[in-house]
């Protein structure tokens, strides 16, 4: 959908099914990696996340492309849920899929604070990958059940 969105027909078709659920299963393993640290995100974080995007993504005064690309990802994501703009940001779904995202925040500061990876991006994809890598074997993906 981003792809479709930028125009970028040629990244839409260079995405392989397995490489998106290798980016999905990369997202659960880092969150879980957290966990296991001791790594928490309070409901108070949540909801605090929560209502800073919805009000930047409803601010008109933050102009961009990019700004207005994010503003029609989510206004599609909202309408493919079903729920009303205010059901999608209260929702348990959207929910913990912010507390996922503070956690990856939370164990990227951690380890760069700790000197295992340097404070970019690239460095914590590295690291992602490795936990991708560690957990071959040990994590199975019923790919027929994500054709359904």
């Amino acid at each position: 959908m981003i792809n479709k969105l930028q125009n970028n027909k040629n990244a839409l078709s260079s995405i392989s099914d397995d490489a998106l659920i290798d980016e999905m299963v990369k997202k659960e393993l880092t969150v879980s990696h957290a966990k296991k640290l001791g790594i928490q995100v309070s409901a108070q974080e949540v909801d605090a996340v929560t209502q800073q995007e919805r009000s930047l993504l409803n601010n008109p005064s933050i102009t961009g492309e990019d700004n207005e690309t994010v503003r029609e990802i989510m206004k599609h994501r909202i309408r493919i849920t079903g729920l009303s703009d205010e059901e999608f940001w209260k929702s348990n779904e959207t929910r913990k899929e912010y507390e996922k995202a503070l956690l990856m925040g939370k164990l990227f500061d951690k380890l760069v604070a700790e000197g295992k990876i340097e404070k970019d991006g690239a460095s914590f994809g590295v690291f992602q990958n490795s936990l991708l890598v560690s957990s071959k074997g040990k994590v199975t993906v019923n790919k027929n059940a994500l054709n359904n």
